[in-house]
């Protein structure tokens, strides 16, 4: 049964172009060579936000925004090409035109550095129109060793990319220039990346950064993590002022826990996930 009749408010271009967003993120995009060229000004994916802010930014008419996957293997085949017209760029399939778009411009701050001279680039990156993600424990995981590792996850192959070390003043001194950059400023920070050792989850480090956020800056911070094995650390995020807290169940099935999350299977346990 089609639902979307029953939704007064979504206009029949509203719901096609919810339709192309959601081809776009599951087929992937071609790029013509007339469109490399916008390409190359534009913010491009990188390594260190793979996964599902890894692809390339395009907004939609209304303001819609999606992140689509360019570098994988299965773009390569996709029937959607971005492309160009005299007026600008397009998403094609066939000889049919579907939509016009605009490509999501490079922050200022990417090219700058901290005071120790990290590029900024590296302690966090924008992974939307306007959030701000940053990765707490680097191109590391507790659960990237290969007995405990997570099947769909590559925070490991982000070494090169991602800054290793990060202070919380490398952190502070980066996100002061993504909110008040003047291509895309921030409005929110994300603030997850791997788990950290210990039962906690990376609850306890994840509440400093929010406090030091907090007492600096007026923005709405959510945190990324693991199930705590005890809601003590819950209740820590928030007394620390974070203000959403994202406990991602992966999988549902107990079947698919074992094969594809062993580690947080073994160490966690979909219970704890569902009593957190």
């Amino acid at each position: 049964m089609d639902t979307t009749t029953n939704l007064p408010w979504l206009t029949a271009g509203m719901r096609s172009l919810g339709l192309l967003k959601f081809e776009l993120l599951t087929s992937g995009i071609q790029i013509s060579d007339q469109a490399k060229d916008y390409v190359k000004a534009a913010k491009r994916p990188l390594r260190t936000r793979s996964g599902s802010s890894g692809g390339l930014d395009l907004i939609l008419p209304n303001n819609i925004h999606v992140n689509v996957p360019v570098d994988e293997s299965f773009a390569s085949q996709s029937v959607l090409i971005l492309d160009t017209l005299s007026e600008g760029l397009v998403i094609r399939r066939g000889e049919d035109i579907l939509s016009p778009v605009v490509l999501q411009t490079l922050p200022k701050y990417y090219s700058m550095h901290t005071s120790d001279g990290v590029p900024m680039v590296k302690v966090g990156q924008m992974c939307s129109g306007d959030r701000f993600c940053y990765g707490m424990t680097g191109p590391y995981c507790w659960f990237w060793k290969s007995e405990r590792r997570c099947k769909y996850c590559s925070i490991g192959l982000n070494k090169t990319r991602d800054a290793a070390r990060k202070t919380i003043e490398e952190l502070l001194e980066t996100l002061e220039q993504a909110i008040s950059d003047p291509v895309i400023p921030a409005r929110h920070i994300l603030i997850g990346g791997g788990t950290t050792e210990g039962e906690d989850m990376g609850a306890i480090l994840a509440s400093d950064l929010c406090k030091a956020i907090k007492e600096r800056f007026n923005i709405s911070c959510y945190v990324m993590i693991s199930a705590p094995l005890r809601n003590e650390y819950i209740d820590l995020l928030y007394d620390s002022g974070a203000d959403e807290l994202g406990m991602n169940l992966e999988f549902y099935s107990d079947a698919a826990w074992e094969e594809m999350i062993p580690g947080k299977n073994r160490y966690i346990g979909k219970k704890r996930y569902l009593e957190a």
